[in-house]
């Protein structure tokens, strides 16, 4: 079976709305890739706390650099790997041995199993993650979601969470870290995490499609307006292509018809009239979406090898 191939349908049509438009914005932008980007960014808790945790933060890049480097279709999802994640992470790397309380003092944490039963709630978190029965980015957000609920360490779940759930995304083919950094989903929304986790944590009948909905909607959210911008980018080159144009001169073409007359771009004729140039198009977006496509292309950017004069004169643009 191909990796990261979406496969049957979980009879949810907003789920399966969201994989849809998942692997939408993964084929435009990770075929760009020739293996799973390192991290960059910042930590969930950092955006949360709005202070900086750099010793956190290095040991957190480093696992994840490590788990980026030996992601296979073939690499086994298996309670070592997850102990040494967590060891890396948080320095404990064994399963807790007392009771845990999640959140603040009377909050519910009845959802935390009691020690005994942790080893094999995990073992069995870990293989439903790999019996490809759902889509990966669906088993991602629910193995994310169940070892947290399991908390199986004394420190770090969310972190050992976060990072199995990204080594879950790269073994299946995913490179980009708009798809691979777990952290990053949230950091365009940070209010969304622990308050959906809480209402696991206290709910008296558990209900994991609507976590499960909201991790998909952070993932997509996190890629689609790059998405969207590439795939712009092609009928633009499209257009130019038709017209007989190669090599440096598309990209000219593009630059004059975005970010100088467009009256003057070999392609103005040519390009649909609802492909409005990007001088006016701006106009349209809120301040935070071109923030979030500024910091999206920017990411995309550093990633790949190649250079990309397009993309990086966009850049150079003040909004």
């Amino acid at each position: 079976m191909k990796a990261g191939t979406a496969l049957a349908p979980t009879g949810r049509p907003d789920i399966d709305n969201l994989i849809y438009r998942i692997e939408e914005s993964r084929r435009i932008i990770d075929v760009r890739l020739a293996r799973p980007a390192r991290w960059r960014g910042g930590l969930l808790r950092e955006t949360k706390l709005r202070r900086e945790f750099p010793e956190e933060r290095m040991k957190y890049g480093e696992m994840f650099n490590r788990l980026a480097s030996i992601a296979r279709p073939s690499s086994p999802i298996d309670v070592k790997l997850l102990l040494e994640i967590n060891r890396q992470v948080a320095g404990y790397g064994e399963f807790r041995k007392g009771s845990v309380r999640v959140g603040k003092r009377g909050d519910s944490n009845e959802r935390c199993p009691h020690p005994i039963h942790v080893p094999h709630m995990v073992e069995r978190a870990l293989a439903r993650s790999v019996d490809e029965v759902e889509p990966p980015v669906l088993a991602a957000a629910r193995l994310h979601m169940e070892l947290v609920l399991i908390h199986p360490f004394r420190d770090g779940n969310g972190r050992t969470a976060r990072l199995m759930s990204a080594f879950l995304l790269m073994r299946a083919g995913f490179r980009s870290t708009l798809f691979t950094s777990v952290e990053e989903h949230y950091h365009l929304n940070p209010g969304v995490y622990r308050p959906a986790f809480k209402q696991l944590f206290n709910a008296s009948q558990l209900d994991v499609w609507p976590w499960l909905l909201m991790a998909l909607q952070s993932m997509y959210n996190t890629s689609a307006i790059v998405g969207w911008f590439y795939e712009r980018e092609a009928r633009l080159k499209t257009a130019a292509t038709l017209l007989g144009l190669s090599g440096g001169k598309i990209d000219r073409a593009l630059k004059t018809y975005d970010l100088g007359d467009p009256e003057k771009s070999p392609i103005a004729a040519s390009v649909r009239k609802d492909e409005k140039p990007w001088s006016e198009l701006q106009r349209q977006f809120k301040p935070e979406e071109l923030g979030a496509l500024r910091g999206q292309l920017k990411r995309i950017t550093d990633e790949q090898t190649a250079e990309l004069p397009w993309v990086r004169r966009l850049l150079t643009r003040k909004f």
